[in-house]
């Protein structure tokens, strides 16, 4: 009985025990998860903390790359700067390149009325810009100016919101070299020779079949009359003509709407009067206060061949 008494003590101090180390681990455990709970916090503050600092740093750097005319910085290609620009900001910030085609009011707004009727989000391709070093570093238009008329046009009929895109441009920027480098930069642009507004399939902007049909008719016969004079390619100097630039122009400038011309006969009479105009008109029409060699060279073939629409295009403003 002494025996058993001892025993069932023993085990009642065991009991004991074993329940107070348990609840020593239980704390020990409480303990630790409380310590692992603020450890985790502590991390979780600091990778918030390193995350705010990194947008941080990436919006420096942003405000660092916005150029005020050009935009936010897309790529640095070492040869070449891309940026995402505002194109009202960068019309009214920049001018036409003097050896590009005159811009054309009308023609920014054919392309803007166009781009209303497009489901095309945006504009295709990119504003071409070189960046002269005088005067502050001022950005000359090369390629694209047609396209930030047409989204100043539409920026001034409040239509901007209603499309997509298109208060954005890219630009693709170069630096000044020398006046020899925008001409090669320029012929490289456009000697791929792409497809002209004339034959764009789009309404209220390509010419429609009837007017195509004229505007084939008349420029062919006036190759015909004056085959010396006409040249394949569209960038072809004065004093030769391409037939594909003439019936483009011709389209831009609305001479059928114009005169209400019906046949190609019709149109080719009225070049071959307006030919004789410039003619008739001397050389102050088509050779400029200080004609140049090269100038005058052209003037002699003209004459010589009785032909002087190709010297330029102001026969298509003299009406």
């Amino acid at each position: 009985l002494s025996h058993l008494k001892k025993d069932a003590l023993s085990s009642q101090m065991m009991r004991s025990q074993i329940s107070t180390l348990r609840d020593e681990l239980s704390k020990k455990e409480a303990e630790m998860h409380k310590l692992a709970n603020e450890k985790l916090k502590a991390s979780e503050s600091a990778a918030a903390d390193a995350e705010a600092a990194i947008k941080q740093a990436a919006q420096i750097q942003q405000q660092k790359e916005e150029h005020p005319v050009y935009g936010k910085l897309v790529a640095d290609l070492g040869y070449k700067k891309v940026y995402s620009a505002q194109a009202t900001n960068l019309l009214a910030k920049s001018e036409v390149w003097e050896r590009q085609r005159a811009f054309r009011q009308f023609r920014a707004e054919k392309i803007a009325n166009s781009k209303l009727k497009s489901s095309v989000s945006g504009w295709p391709g990119t504003i071409t810009v070189v960046e002269s070093t005088e005067n502050n570093g001022r950005a000359i238009v090369v390629d694209g100016q047609h396209r930030l008329g047409a989204c100043a046009h539409l920026s001034s009929k409040g239509k901007v919101s209603e499309i997509d895109g298109v208060e954005t441009v890219l630009v693709e920027v170069y630096a000044y070299k020398s006046e020899d480098h925008i001409k090669e930069l320029f012929v490289e642009i456009n000697k791929a020779e792409p497809v002209l507004t004339v034959d764009l399939p789009v309404e209220e902007v390509g010419a429609s079949q009837n007017h195509r049909s004229i505007l084939d008719g008349a420029s062919f016969l006036l190759k015909d009359k004056f085959p010396v004079m006409f040249k394949e390619s569209q960038n072809c100097r004065v004093p030769h003509m391409n037939v594909d630039r003439l019936r483009d122009e011709l389209h831009q400038a609305g001479v059928i709407g114009q005169h209400g011309f019906k046949s190609d006969q019709e149109l080719f009479a009225w070049l071959l009067e307006a030919n004789e105009k410039w003619r008739e008109g001397g050389e102050e029409l088509w050779m400029g206060d200080k004609p140049s060699a090269a100038r005058m060279k052209a003037a002699t073939k003209a004459a010589d061949h009785g032909f002087f629409l190709g010297m330029g295009w102001g026969w298509l403003r003299d009406d």
